[in-house]
């Protein structure tokens, strides 16, 4: 929709699922190819059961990981590193549950249980994301028109070939979205654009410095 409004990027990164619609706007593949990878990566996350997530504001991440240790919940990870303040976990519901109590203890001004589905981004989604890596051979990929910032990385995309496996590695990694920002200011990036619905990101911006 902003290329049609001849504002054309001169560089992008997309949230999660949102990457997808970063590299189908750089011709890394068709918009019709994104819809049915997206499609499959939904069904495929959804068969995984048992999970939860919750946004953790207030708490640095080491002091996260410590305590997660300290309180032997070893079925979380950090799932999204969102701004400096804002950390969200990942893992069991069970675990979740547990974890917010003493992540308020250890000094989080909140700790706040999202409404999905699953545990993404974290390792219950390891074993289910090979299902995914078989599926997308059956596409191909071109590199990006202008340079796409992946999750997984917080790197530009170097070419065609590794789009597929950081695609793969995204549904059981953690989403560097901070680190991406702060990559993107590094070549230049001053003016960033938010696109769909919501503000989310737009305000998560002004939290990473």
């Amino acid at each position: 929709a902003k290329q049609k409004e001849n504002m054309f990027p001169d560089m992008a990164a997309g949230h999660s699922v949102g990457e997808f619609a970063a590299l189908a706007a750089a011709k890394a593949f068709s918009f019709a190819d994104g819809l049915r990878m997206v499609a499959k990566r939904g069904e495929i996350m959804a068969k995984v059961r048992g999970g939860g997530m919750a946004a953790v504001i207030g708490l640095e991440s080491n002091i996260i990981s410590a305590t997660l240790k300290e309180k032997n919940l070893q079925k979380i990870d950090l799932a999204n590193f969102n701004s400096p303040g804002q950390i969200v976990i990942s893992g069991t519901a069970l675990e979740i549950d547990s974890s917010i109590p003493v992540l308020k203890e250890a000094g989080a001004k909140l700790v706040v249980p999202l409404k999905v589905s699953g545990a993404f981004h974290s390792e219950m989604m390891k074993e289910p994301s090979q299902e995914f890596a078989v599926f997308l051979k059956e596409f191909s990929f071109a590199a990006p028109n202008f340079p796409i910032f992946a999750n997984v990385t917080a790197s530009e995309y170097s070419n065609s070939e590794e789009i597929g496996g950081l695609l793969v590695k995204q549904m059981y990694s953690s989403v560097l979205w901070s680190k991406s920002i702060q990559k993107m200011r590094s070549f230049g990036a001053v003016e960033f654009i938010e696109c769909g619905p919501g503000n989310v990101l737009t305000k998560l911006l002004r939290q990473i410095p």
